[in-house]
């Protein structure tokens, strides 16, 4: 090039940094950026500027790139605008990240309104890759503002497509990705299988590699999960991190109620737990991130107060995702605010489990959000009490409506993603009046014995699907239908309740959540068509 083109790049993590030398090494006049100072002092490439500042960086580049690791560290280094307003009017910003597709469009906007050109230019490859100047290249942008890039896109890449506006680049970056963790999951997968035959795991990886199945994903893994460059595992634990983020961006490219697109989904995370597993037997079996609980979502409903809430916090303290449903969504967002302010993840849905159009619209939400579904807690319901004498069709129809047909719902409409994933647990929350009768009561205990018998038949169906089904019939615990106007109607006192009971104590919704916490684990698969009791000794199987 005739003059050189000052180069700001900001993020110089195993990817960023070798971007960089390579823009230095073909003729750029590269400012170097990272807010972390060990970063910056790694970055000693002869001819480049080392800058600590990101909005003096900007101020300088004729063009800007940024490769860094999260959606929030884009979201927080364009500072609402200022980033782009710092740039000279004219200047191009490259993004080199791999981050939601709307929220590059967002950014994009905020670089319109400054005067500078935007692309997203999503990269395949790895560092010495770049360093080769044979990274492949998806490229989203004006046709102009693209062209206007490829001095800088030609020295990185071998391939450079440009596939559409601003976002085609990174949607067809997830995509590429999806692929990586097909291949690479499905050869850990086929390996762990190898494994429960009893093959030494890298015998058997050296035989296959010298048959027809030999490939790089085989040759591979474990290897890509292992980070690389000074500080690489940055906000992450593991690659195995940046994978799942990937995941999660591609649930945002297809309509939320595509089954399809969950189904491939659920097959990604799949994959990516044997990657996972692989990873940690190449590294003396040691697990690099979370076990497989945290990337299940969970959906609990009447979870805005008693058993549901205390099961919502239990699961997401499992480190699940969780979506709190329930009819009062002012209780269910309370919820799901304190899950996320211990640094969980929770959505509140707000739905009656008695109409299916608000149930399918909460779970596509949640889907879309979170991920598939492929554990449900069915605790929503209702009480009421009447003589049988005295009982109308309109409140038998009422409670059989919320209990029984409320859990038939959900239950069918959350069980396309178990399936696709071939795993999924469901634990039904019914009643130990069910189990011995309540006078008064006739009603609420049918429809709580009916769930009963619904959880048998559901284990004895699901079960080739990978998914169990199991019920906990509570006993008297301390939430709404233990509540001194309910014990007045049942005749009772909480004296003489305890008395009735061998723990000489009631119960607390915290009881109710420890067992459901292990029904849902990965240890309790052999577990199915079960009727837990955690009733204080009320009922003795």
């Amino acid at each position: 090039m005739s003059q050189k083109i000052k180069a700001g790049f900001i993020g110089l993590g195993s990817l960023g940094a070798p971007i960089a030398r390579r823009l230095a090494r073909t003729g750029f006049d590269v400012i170097a950026c990272d807010i972390a100072p060990q970063m910056l002092e790694a970055f000693d490439e002869p001819g480049t500027t080392r800058e600590r500042d990101p909005v003096a960086t900007a101020r300088q580049s004729d063009m800007l790139g940024v490769c860094v690791r999260t959606d929030e560290q884009l979201r927080s280094l364009a500072g609402g605008g200022s980033l782009f307003a710092a740039m000279p009017k004219g200047s191009l910003f490259i993004l080199h990240s791999t981050v939601a597709p709307d929220l590059a469009r967002q950014l994009a906007e905020q670089a319109h309104a400054a005067g500078v050109g935007f692309i997203d230019a999503g990269v395949s490859g790895g560092g010495p890759a770049a360093i080769e100047g044979k990274l492949s290249l998806f490229v989203g942008g004006e046709p102009s503002v693209v062209e206007r890039a490829m001095p800088w896109l030609q020295a990185l890449g071998k391939s450079i497509a440009h596939l559409g506006p601003v976002g085609r680049g990174l949607e067809a970056k997830l995509l590429n990705n999806l692929v990586s963790i097909a291949n690479y999951g499905m050869s850990a997968a086929i390996l762990d299988l190898g494994d429960k035959l009893h093959f030494d795991r890298e015998q058997l990886r050296q035989a296959l590699m010298a048959g027809s199945a030999q490939g790089f994903a085989l040759q591979a893994v474990p290897g890509p999960l292992r980070p690389r460059g000074p500080g690489a595992p940055g906000a992450f634990d593991s690659l195995y991190e940046l994978l799942k983020k990937d995941v999660d961006h591609a649930r945002l490219l297809a309509p939320a109620a595509d089954v399809s697109m969950a189904a491939l989904l659920a097959s990604c995370q799949s994959m990516l737990d044997h990657i996972q597993r692989a990873a940690a037997a190449d590294q003396g079996g040691r697990s690099l991130s979370p076990p497989s609980e945290g990337g299940r979502v969970a959906l609990v409903t009447g979870a805005a107060a008693g058993i549901g809430r205390a099961v919502a916090l239990r699961l997401a303290r499992e480190g699940m995702s969780v979506g709190v449903l329930d009819l009062n969504l002012e209780g269910a967002e309370s919820v799901a605010t304190e899950i996320n302010a211990r640094g969980g993840r929770a959505m509140a849905l707000g739905a009656s489990i008695a109409d299916r159009a608000q149930v399918t619209a909460a779970v596509a939400k949640l889907r879309a959000a979170l991920g598939p579904v492929t554990v449900l807690i069915n605790n929503a319901g209702m009480t009421a009490f009447a003589p049988f004498e005295e009982l109308t069709d309109e409140s038998w129809d009422r409670v059989m409506t919320v209990n029984l047909k409320g859990t038939f719902i959900v239950t069918q409409v959350v069980l396309p993603d178990m399936k696709a994933a071939r795993w999924g647990r469901i634990v039904n929350i019914s009643s130990s009046s069910a189990q011995v009768g309540t006078p008064a009561m006739s009603h609420y205990v049918a429809s709580k014995g009916a769930i009963i018998a619904l959880t048998r038949s559901l284990a004895r169906e699901l079960g080739p699907h990978g998914i169990t089904v199991n019920n906990i019939p509570p006993g008297s615990v301390m939430n709404t239908l233990m509540s001194e106007a309910n014990r007045d109607r049942m005749q009772i006192s909480q004296e003489e309740l305890i008395r009735t009971l061998p723990v000489r104590r009631t119960g607390e919704p915290e009881d109710i959540a420890n067992a459901c916490a292990w029904l849902v684990a990965e240890g309790s698969g052999y577990v199915t068509g079960q009727t837990i009791g955690v009733n204080g000794g009320r009922v003795m199987a």
